[in-house]
């Protein structure tokens, strides 16, 4: 049996950095995949009204326990989203950023989330991701900023705002410099992506 799974081809989630080009997992080391494998082959062999529906759900599933595999089997002595999940100092301050990037970080209001120094969060965060805090909050308010003008109808400057530029020109040269393109060239591009995936 064969599926895809589609993400937008503009995504640079950290997460998808951080899994590697193939993944194996071995028959029996997942009860819930095995379940929906065998869900998904009575669909395939008894079609019934929703049966594209269902299958589409099934793959959704199916990619979800996948991510749950690498996740509890990565490599530690890598650098990468994954361990950075794992440590519980960079992730505390990784989801502080999550819910509100656009406040005005600095390193030392990232400690403080992390209940560490400073120089301490430093360290770790370079160890777990390979770069550091600040970098960090910059790459994430780019993958902010690069869904909300995928998803939704906020003009740049407001998208400027919610990532936290205080002026669009700077937003602008920053968004260029992650994904080679002008915000509004970025947002036409998606746009025509996305009709093209959903026609025919």
């Amino acid at each position: 049996m064969c599926g895809v799974f589609g993400l937008g081809p503009l995504d640079r989630s950290p997460l998808l950095g951080a899994l590697p080009p193939f993944v194996h997992i071995p028959s029996g080391a997942s009860e819930t995949l095995g379940a929906l494998a065998g869900v998904m082959t009575s669909e395939v062999d008894r079609p019934r009204p929703g049966s594209g529906f269902v299958m589409a759900r099934l793959l959704e599933l199916v990619c979800s326990e996948a991510l749950r595999h690498v996740a509890a089997n990565f490599d530690p002595a890598q650098s990468n989203w994954l361990r950075a999940l794992a440590d519980p100092a960079v992730h505390a301050a990784m989801a502080a950023v999550h819910r509100d990037p656009g406040r005005d970080w600095t390193v030392r209001h990232l400690a403080n989330e992390a209940s560490l120094s400073p120089s301490r969060l430093n360290v770790r965060f370079r160890l777990a991701l390979g770069q550091s805090p600040m970098s960090y909050v910059g790459q994430w308010r780019m993958v902010v900023a690069a869904r909300l003008l995928t998803d939704s109808d906020a003009q740049v400057q407001q998208v400027a705002g919610l990532v936290g530029y205080s002026d669009q020109p700077s937003f602008s040269r920053a968004f260029q410099r992650s994904y080679g393109l002008a915000p509004r060239d970025y947002r036409a591009r998606s746009s025509k992506v996305g009709t093209a995936g959903t026609s025919g």
